[in-house]
């Protein structure tokens, strides 16, 4: 869940139907602060929007802006859009179209009353014959927010969700979510640089989910409570700058095709880096995964991500980490209970990257009067140029597994290397990647470790395993009641332990 649905539709579709009319109008054409929204005013913000979309998205019903009491409400008609793109492909059935309610404030800024989400079903064509559909049903719905239209985000926003069902039936597996509680809060502001940050929390009070796979029996995970953190730091794009994108490539939108592909084309570079750095964090608490063999549990998990926008030099990471994990009894042979992890936190990243020049080289191949316009190739070449010197950085931060008997700790950093992997270059297929780096692994009880394992008897695995841990014992060096190994791998192949070598170069 590094990217939550509900908050991407929340943040897009309310940013989009409150930006679109403020950035193509003067914000004046609306009266503002007035007692109750008019008729004149709904037909001017209408205007304001099809400036941006295109008036066919109002001669079709695709949109639709009235009057509505002291605000004005924007709605979509969700069977109108898909039917006129998907055509024949997908079934689609709308219980309730989305819609938002908002109002003009003090200095030039618009209040959201009301939000709603899409209520709707979509079935589609699958290999058995049976159509494959996904279902989302969210009820009691409210919401409080306040839209910044030169910022182009918002100073406060927050929706709340009573309860969200989802079904879905997709190749065989099937699955019922069922979600109460769920806020979202959000705010952006403006940085230094000229583009805005933002923030938002996500939370559910309980979630649980049942899945089925090609009738195998069914088993439920279930987490309570539930938060989604999503930061994004150094935004550039914004939901608003894709409307005239879209609307420039719709033929029913507009008759200068080819005119506004150029145009696009040249203004894209000037949107990257998109943003500086997104980092998102899902967190878990008291797990209960029952499967066909019993119950499995934990009292949390974490799930994390940091990710760079299209800059030169990027850094994606990956986290995760749970604590007071428990497998169903019976499941593993009762000799590995005292030795089995309860706990961990790992992160691992990737440095060394260059996003900045296959995005531009991608918006330079890019043929925008094209049905498409990029082809495999251009990943491709895309694919080359983000290694600039041929060699990718593996970093493994501080990270620990613990166990009843042991806290096992280790961190390293290693690259690896292949003409393959550097841009215009021909690929040595006969040549091996070139690795080299060191790594720290550091355990405490490996006595215990031992004698726990030695007490399982003649068992084959264990048998195996006693003799190497008495090996790695001696390669070992103590360091405050911990058995350390400084493992180091160096670009001719060979690996040392502690300085002893253990591998002798291969090249």
């Amino acid at each position: 869940m590094f990217v939550d649905k509900r908050l991407f539709i929340t943040r897009s579709v309310a940013a989009a139907a409150l930006a679109a009319p403020l950035f193509a109008g003067p914000l004046l054409a609306v009266p503002a602060l007035a007692a109750e929204a008019t008729a004149e005013g709904a037909r001017t913000l209408a205007g304001n929007i099809a400036a941006y979309v295109g008036q066919p998205a109002f001669d079709k019903g695709y949109v639709t802006v009235g009057a509505d009491g002291d605000a004005y409400r924007i709605d979509l008609d969700l069977g109108r859009i898909v039917g006129a793109f998907a055509g024949d492909a997908i079934n689609l059935t709308v219980y309730e179209n989305p819609w938002i309610r908002t109002m003009p404030v003090e200095n030039g800024l618009w209040r959201v009353t009301d939000f709603v989400y899409p209520s709707l079903k979509v079935e589609f064509g699958s290999e058995n014959g049976e159509p494959d559909f996904f279902e989302w049903r969210p009820e009691g719905q409210s919401a409080d927010a306040v839209f910044d239209p030169e910022l182009g985000g918002f100073q406060s926003f927050r929706v709340r969700v009573d309860r969200t069902t989802t079904q879905q039936k997709m190749d065989g597996q099937e699955s019922r979510t069922e979600e109460s509680e769920t806020v979202v809060n959000g705010r952006d502001t403006r940085n230094v640089e000229g583009g805005f940050d933002s923030k938002a929390e996500l939370g559910v009070a309980s979630y649980r989910q049942t899945m089925m796979t090609n009738g195998s029996p069914a088993y439920t995970l279930s987490l309570a409570p539930l938060r989604y953190d999503f930061e994004a730091i150094g935004m550039v794009l914004r939901p608003i700058d894709f409307l005239p994108i879209i609307a420039a490539l719709s033929a029913e939108a507009t008759d200068g095709t080819a005119e506004e592909a150029v145009s696009l084309k040249a203004e894209l570079p000037t949107m990257l880096p998109g943003f500086r750095q997104i980092t998102s964090v899902f967190t878990g608490e008291n797990i209960v995964v029952e499967l066909p063999a019993g119950r499995a549990t934990a009292e949390s998990i974490r799930l994390g991500l940091d990710f760079p926008g299209a800059i030169p030099d990027a850094r994606v990471a990956i986290s995760m980490g749970s604590d007071g994990v428990a497998l169903p009894a019976g499941v593993l042979p009762a000799w590995t209970t005292p030795l089995l992890p309860t706990g961990f936190d790992a992160e691992l990243a990737l440095e060394d990257l260059d996003l900045d020049a296959p995005a531009r080289l991608l918006i330079d191949r890019a043929d925008f009067n094209s049905d498409q316009p990029l082809d495999d190739g251009d990943f491709e070449a895309a694919g080359r140029v983000i290694l600039p010197d041929g060699a990718l950085s593996i970093v493994l931060e501080p990270s620990t597994v613990t166990g009843p008997l042991y806290t096992a700790a280790v961190e390293g950093r290693f690259t690896v290397s292949h003409d393959s992997m550097k841009p215009r270059r021909e690929v040595k297929v006969e040549a091996p990647p070139v690795v080299e780096g060191s790594a720290t692994i550091a355990l405490t009880n490996l006595d215990g470790i031992i004698a726990e394992l030695q007490k399982a008897g003649d068992v084959p695995e264990v048998q195996q395993a006693i003799p190497a841990l008495i090996f790695a014992k001696g390669l070992a060096r103590n360091e405050g009641g911990r058995s350390v190994w400084e493992v180091d791998v160096a670009a001719n192949g060979s690996v040392s332990v502690n300085g002893q070598m253990l591998v002798p170069p291969s090249r």
